[in-house]
């Protein structure tokens, strides 16, 4: 989708998903200008300068923990022979080629909350990130933590694909999500050591021990996570739906297995989750963060020296994980529809071609692969969801006049991302919680990839936000970040 074209137009292979949808398929035809005011530096999702009073916001550390659960539940990846498992990257070869006749769209999570970016890729544990006892191999590199002392890196070295050893190297590309993947890592490894004798990957011991940790981080997800994004307005109902197999998700986990189009230990995963709605962490990003007491760093910045990843952590960008969990943490930017300046010029290599602004990437993206408009999703929740308002006006939207004379459409088709975020900001007055439209999708899938796990989603009812830090958690109770890196010895 070029600059230069006057729509955003779609080839053959444009509208194909991996994944599967919530509601009706819709094909946008955006004028590509209006999209590009709509979404650029100098349009009404750019920052403004003289900025309102702040808005109470979640702690920062909770945009990468998001990031990293979309890493967990979502990958676009194409394969061309289904049968074979997709190999780890960094252990063998990933497959990305243009759609040929042999080749199958997949997405390349189970879709549930198993830790296969960590542990290995779709639920099948990867041996060679384990020693001989079961642990992951992480660096030599040591830090202090409190008495102890702890590795501060995954692996990297050139014996290795790609140079670094980690199931999924989305976790390795900013300088906190790869920091945030060690906590899990570290984590198995406590609980694995703490088992008398030798336990090595792929043994029965070795499983309860991946078990342990995926339900802390279930717990983390139902009870910490989830109720910062939605409302207990939205939660209560879709919880009731889920048990009273009644809800969007429901339907569309039984028309996909009445197909038999979701592989065995998989869930599927809406489009309008996946390539929308999970997308607005990009709104709660900061131009920067404090990373510990001597240092600090830019999100992006030309030439380096910024939080991009694949390099070895150092100690200007070890984490001191205070400054992002708990009650002193620097805080997320709002939930609105505003990204950082840094996020309208990505700077390569992290992207290749255009466009460069993340925003109108967004919008490009939910229109490739046929998401519906944010219409056309309140009009379907409602009728399900009887609570929720009426879809937003276009006054609400705030789009402009100079950008609906390019394309009225904007107004009344209006891209599902942009939508959601505008909501959050219109109509949530909190500032950190998603409005009913964002907040029914989030909660829907994220409840839904639960449920149909076998999880009960219902210590989400009732869950409200809690930074303060646990006395004496265990493996067996830690169900919030602040409790997790407690255990950890981190903060």
């Amino acid at each position: 989708m070029a600059h230069g074209t006057a729509y955003v137009c779609q080839g053959p292979h444009a509208n194909e998903s991996p994944f599967s949808r919530l509601f009706r398929r819709e094909d946008p035809l955006y004028h590509s200008h209006a999209v590009s005011l709509l979404a650029g530096a100098q349009g009404p999702m750019s920052p403004p300068v003289a900025m309102a009073a702040a808005k109470p916001a979640m702690p920062a550390g909770f945009t990468f923990f998001g990031q990293f659960v979309d890493h967990d539940l979502t990958e676009f990846r194409t394969v061309r022979d289904m049968r074979a498992l997709p190999m780890n990257p960094e252990l063998g070869a990933r497959q990305r080629v243009a759609p040929e006749p042999d080749v199958t769209a997949t997405n390349g999570r189970t879709g549930q909350f198993d830790l296969d970016s960590v542990y290995g890729l779709l639920g099948h544990v990867e041996p060679a990130l384990f020693n001989a006892r079961g642990l992951f191999r992480l660096s030599v590199a040591r830090r202090s933590v409190g008495n102890t002392t702890a590795a501060r890196d995954i692996r990297r070295s050139t014996a290795f694909r790609d140079g670094r050893m980690i199931a999924d190297p989305r976790n390795d590309e900013n300088k906190l999500i790869v920091q945030l993947h060690i906590l899990f890592m570290r984590l198995h490894n406590l609980v694995h050591r703490a088992k008398p004798g030798v336990h090595p990957a792929g043994s029965p011991a070795f499983a309860a021990s991946c078990e342990t940790v995926k339900e802390a981080y279930r717990r983390i997800v139902l009870t910490d996570y989830l109720p910062r994004l939605v409302a207990q307005s939205e939660i209560a109902p879709v919880v009731a739906a889920l048990n009273d197999g009644h809800a969007f998700y429901t339907d569309m986990d039984r028309s996909v297995r009445a197909a038999n189009a979701c592989p065995a230990g998989a869930a599927p995963m809406p489009v309008e989750f996946a390539q929308a709605a999970f997308r607005l962490g990009h709104s709660q990003l900061r131009d920067g963060y404090q990373l510990n007491a001597a240092h600090g760093r830019p999100l992006f910045q030309a030439g380096g020296g910024d939080l991009r990843g694949r390099e070895p952590i150092a100690d200007e960008t070890d984490v001191d994980w205070a400054l992002f969990f708990g009650a002193a943490a620097q805080a997320a930017e709002p939930l609105d529809a505003t990204l950082p300046a840094a996020t309208f010029r990505l700077p390569p290599p992290a992207v290749d071609a255009p466009p460069v602004s993340l925003a109108e990437r967004n919008i490009r993206r939910g229109a490739d692969f046929g998401v519906c408009c944010g219409q056309t999703a309140a009009v379907a929740l409602k009728a399900r969801y009887p609570h929720i308002a009426d879809p937003m006006t276009p006054t609400e939207l705030g789009i402009g006049a100079e950008i609906l004379g390019i394309d009225p459409s904007l107004a009344t088709q209006t891209p599902l991302w942009f939508y959601i975020l505008r909501e959050a900001e219109v109509r949530h007055p909190g500032g950190t919680q998603l409005g009913e439209v964002g907040g029914l999708i989030v909660a829907e899938t994220i409840l839904g990839a639960l449920h149909v796990g076998g999880v009960d989603v219902t210590p989400a009812l009732g869950a409200a936000p809690d930074d303060t830090i646990p006395a004496a958690p265990s493996p067996a109770t830690v169900s919030s970040m602040t409790g997790l890196l407690r255990l950890l010895g981190e903060i």
